[in-house]
């Protein structure tokens, strides 16, 4: 099917939207007598700011309010947001109760599989280049049952705050809600409720909601993990944050050593509840602390070379299923990145003397071994990034040391074609591409790449193409991240890579602390004199421990946000084209990702040769649902 719009006109018209958004969302007004609210609901990707409105229809609570209606493959994820915006006075203590969902056949999916949250607003002060908009974004997803099974709002002394649930007079305050399918859920249309309750200022409860929801379950599932990824965390943030006794540092304050404890290596704790973040959102982290922690703070294996081998701690990181050390499923993650976090000094330079190059040897053998066959073809040594033209020699050295050494391993570096003159490194198994420069570079640096049967993959970050280019940025659409997946099949990239999620410091290189709650400017630079800006660079999610927010659990998993939905969200679209792709053929999977990316256009001053994406997030539902329809047939 091909889009009606041209691609010379992006924007779409008021009356065009608002027709679509009535389709997708309702809005209704709860009342009762003194705390009367206005609620509607709205996709994944939409931004709701406290300023926004409904541009839908509106009826009387007592009539019934509008059903939720949605749909998402077996293994998918989806989520939508309800809006509320208090009209007589402020409201708190704000409960989103899911039901458990039915189908007609009996099936059920519990309640557990429903996540509640608050949608939190960070405070853009500088905006990320090419863009303008000062003030708040919508961004982190405040979850409304902590980690402890406690209500948001809960304190360690007992009390509460239910002022943290809450919508202001006037503002309208976004809540998320994410239906989880499993990959074994039967199909059909599954029924339920979710039950809104509050009280009002006044002391006096805000009349009680029930949206039906009806959730269309697809016959086919997207659970496989095709589209690999690989993206990056510090660990040493996420352990400085979590926990009372690092305390908050003050701005531009290095944090001490942190030392991750054998509790916290792979178990339901710190550390466990952020790979099942990892594993949740469809990505692979770049750290095997889990599988080769020996008790080092931050440099698996020790300088004596010994690993301590834990074959079911590596199934549970790398396969599926039941897992057996831990609590519910195996992560099922489908890279490993060597050298993993904080690893020592002489792997980053195998070479500068001969202890170094008998340790890095032992090194990768080491870890090539406790791989073995079975997992082994998923991992790839990237010891260097960006590697100037004069690195070029010591890239290549490196690349066959590694294949001496970890036979089977891929060896993969991140290079601009320009930096290597176009031409080819010896033993790079995997290019790391800029996604904003892959057009320009298709013909003589892509193409050679592919036809001499090397990978390809993909990755953003801030630069002065932003506007044009999708790089996760907070004031960017979400749809720039949702994007991302549909970039991947339309550049038939083997892999999406990403720096990190929790760069929380002030800018690049950096090694003080940045409150990404309160400042979410995360890269600083100059061009030509003046600043480079970018707003949640390598920062897409949030402490997990933050008592200002009412988040008090300790060890709590970072708290996620909008972005890093819609990432999901995209690698989902992308197991949709590529299963449409295979079945029909990649020339019909092509017409569809064409109504989601446009063509290239002609390089010219000011603007690269890339090509558009659409920033509706209705353009995205439409065609998700097309392909489903497809699908099933």
């Amino acid at each position: 099917m091909r889009s009606t719009t041209p691609w010379t006109n992006l924007a779409r018209t008021a009356a065009a939207v608002a027709v679509l958004v009535t389709a997708l969302a309702g809005a209704t007004t709860a009342s009762a007598a003194g705390s009367d609210y206005l609620y509607w609901y709205a996709v994944a990707q939409t931004k709701v700011y406290p300023t926004t409105v409904t541009p839908g229809w509106m009826a009387s609570a007592p009539e019934g309010a509008p059903a939720m209606i949605l749909s998402a493959a077996r293994g998918e994820a989806e989520g939508r947001q309800i809006a509320i915006r208090p009209s007589s006075q402020t409201i708190s203590d704000i409960w989103i109760e899911p039901s458990d969902l039915v189908a007609d056949t009996g099936a059920t999916l519990p309640a557990s599989r429903v996540e509640t949250f608050k949608v939190h607003y960070v405070n853009v002060t500088y905006p990320s280049y090419g863009y303008t908009r000062k003030g708040v974004e919508p961004d982190a997803l405040i979850p409304l049952t902590l980690a402890n099974g406690e209500r948001l709002g809960w304190k360690p002394d007992g009390t509460s705050t239910p002022g943290l649930r809450a919508a202001a007079l006037n503002a309208t305050a976004p809540y998320y809600v994410l239906f989880s399918v499993p990959a074994t859920a039967a199909p059909g249309v599954y029924t339920g409720t979710l039950t809104i309750t509050a009280t009002a200022l006044d002391g006096t409860p805000a009349p009680e909601v029930k949206i039906p929801v009806s959730l269309k379950v697809r016959s086919f599932s997207v659970a496989a993990r095709n589209l690999k990824t690989s993206f990056g965390a510090n660990l040493q943030w996420a352990m400085y944050t979590g926990s009372a006794d690092h305390k908050w540092l003050p701005p531009n304050a290095d944090p001490p050593p942190t030392r991750v404890a054998e509790r916290t290596t792979f178990k339901a704790d710190q550390l466990g509840g952020w790979l099942e973040y990892f594993s949740e959102h469809r990505v692979s982290p770049q750290f095997m602390l889990p599988a080769w922690e020996n008790g080092s703070d931050w440099a698996p294996p020790a300088d004596n070379n010994r690993m301590i081998a834990r074959r079911a701690y590596l199934d549970d990181y790398l396969s599926t299923g039941a897992a057996t050390t831990r609590p519910g499923s195996r992560f099922g993650f489908n890279t490993v990145k060597m050298p993993e976090y904080g690893a020592p000094s002489w792997v980053a330079d195998p070479f500068a003397s001969t202890s170094n190059s008998s340790k890095a040897a032992a090194y990768y053998s080491s870890m090539s071994a406790e791989l073995g066959s079975t997992y082994r073809p998923r991992a790839y040594a990237y010891p260097i990034d960006e590697p100037p033209a004069s690195k070029r020699a010591f890239v290549e050295r490196y690349a066959a040391f590694v294949h001496r050494y970890a036979p089977g391993v891929k060896f993969f570096v991140t290079t601009d074609a320009v930096t290597q003159n176009y031409r080819l490194l010896k033993g790079v198994d995997i290019y790391g591409q800029k996604l904003h420069f892959y057009f320009r570079d298709w013909s003589r640096w892509i193409k050679p790449i592919r036809t001499a049967k090397k990978g390809v993959w993909i990755y953003s970050h801030a630069t002065t193409w932003q506007k044009q280019a999708p790089a996760y940025l907070v004031d960017q659409p979400l749809t720039a991240s949702r994007s991302q997946g549909w970039y991947a099949y339309r550049t038939r990239a083997d892999g999406l890579l990403y720096f990190s999620v929790n760069a929380w410091r002030p800018k690049t290189g950096s090694a003080t602390y940045r409150d990404p709650y309160v400042d979410p400017l995360s890269f600083r630079s100059t061009l030509n004199g003046k600043p480079v800006y970018a707003n949640g660079d390598g920062s897409l999610v949030y402490p997990g421990y933050y008592p200002r927010l009412g988040l008090h659990v300790q060890g709590a998993p970072p708290v996620g946000s909008l972005r890093m939905e819609a990432i999901r969200d995209g690698l989902e679209d992308h197991e949709y084209v590529r299963q449409l792709g295979v079945r029909y053929g990649v020339t019909v999977a092509d017409k569809y990702v064409a109504r989601i990316i446009g063509p290239v256009p002609t390089q010219a001053a000011g603007r690269i040769a890339f090509p558009p994406y659409r920033t509706a997030p209705v353009d995205y539902e439409r065609v998700r649902s097309d392909i489903a329809a497809v699908l099933e047939r």
